[in-house]
């Protein structure tokens, strides 16, 4: 999880970039609400090479925080949605003896939990920072 909790990064000043710390989950026919298992890739740079027209984004604002954005990029404009109270979660990492889970809810109370099943690092054309993926899968 130190791998994860590296890709989260922050200014000097304590600031976080939008995007920099993003992750981001294909979402096209509501795949990220549908779903069993999603994968979470975050790009460096927030270079995106996903053939995806809508996708979820979590944008990390602090070490266990992050809002969440719906995004689409296939019409002009490309857009996203405003953040609203409800989109802001609070992030729990747990493990167990031979599983690690991430839990995450809003104010609230609307929360998940996923079972972490696969985190690699993998990379991207035309950048030398590699990109990672999180395969999650849904437990509620």
């Amino acid at each position: 999880m130190k791998t994860f909790q590296k890709t989260i990064l922050k200014n000097k000043n304590g600031s976080v970039t939008t995007g920099r710390s993003a992750w981001q989950s294909c979402n096209d026919d509501s795949a990220y609400f549908k779903l069993d298992t999603i994968t979470l890739i975050h790009y460096p740079n927030m270079s995106s090479n996903n053939n995806c027209c809508n996708s979820i984004s979590w944008t990390f604002y602090e070490k266990n925080k992050f809002w969440e954005t719906r995004l689409q990029k296939c019409k002009e404009p490309p857009s996203g949605s405003a953040a609203k109270d409800s989109d802001f979660y609070h992030i729990k990492i747990t493990t167990s003896t031979d599983s690690t889970f991430l839990t995450f809810f809003n104010k609230d109370g609307k929360g998940y939990t996923f079972k972490i099943v696969e985190l690699i690092e993998t990379s991207v054309e035309n950048s030398d920072k590699p990109s990672y993926e999180l395969t999650l899968k849904r437990r509620n």
